[in-house]
């Protein structure tokens, strides 16, 4: 056996060593003990005044009970239809405009962007070149699985 050929451990005899510091060398100075570390309390920091004006209201034009509130593509489009430059092809030469559709992908949701996108299509003289797709995750409140419909017109 392989065990029979390991020579028996012999016992290290060493001297016990001192938990006690050893006492300076000729020369060497002794530091004093530390027992206590005064620490001054720090102040507490004063609030910084600041100066604010009184809100006023403001008389304007507004009717009472009328929300100035707009959806953001209606505020961005200044409530109208933007009017392009370019004609549309109608003759099937190529695509002119883009028009980009998203939606969650869940039963309902992919039910009322079918319903936009058919709107959207009946509602101007749209002759569609090309359609694409991407499904991935968007980012929002939680990443949720969106599927993004593109429409070259």
């Amino acid at each position: 056996m392989p065990e029979d050929n390991i020579p028996p451990l012999e016992p290290i005899e060493e001297e016990p060593q001192s938990l006690e510091p050893d006492e300076p060398e000729a020369g060497e100075q002794e530091l004093p003990e530390i027992t206590h570390i005064p620490v001054k309390p720090k102040e507490p920091e004063k609030p910084k005044e600041e100066i604010l004006e009184p809100l006023t209201l403001v008389e304007g034009d507004e009717e009472p009970g009328v929300s100035k509130v707009k959806a953001l593509r209606t505020a961005a489009m200044g409530g109208k239809k933007i009017e392009f430059k370019r004609p549309l092809n109608t003759d099937g030469s190529g695509a002119t405009r883009f028009k980009l559709f998203h939606s969650k992908i869940a039963l309902s949701s992919l039910e009322h962007m079918e319903d936009m996108i058919n709107e959207w299509l009946e509602s101007d003289k749209i002759e569609v070149k090309d359609v694409g797709h991407v499904i991935g995750i968007m980012e929002g409140k939680r990443p949720e699985p969106n599927v993004l419909v593109m429409i070259w017109y």
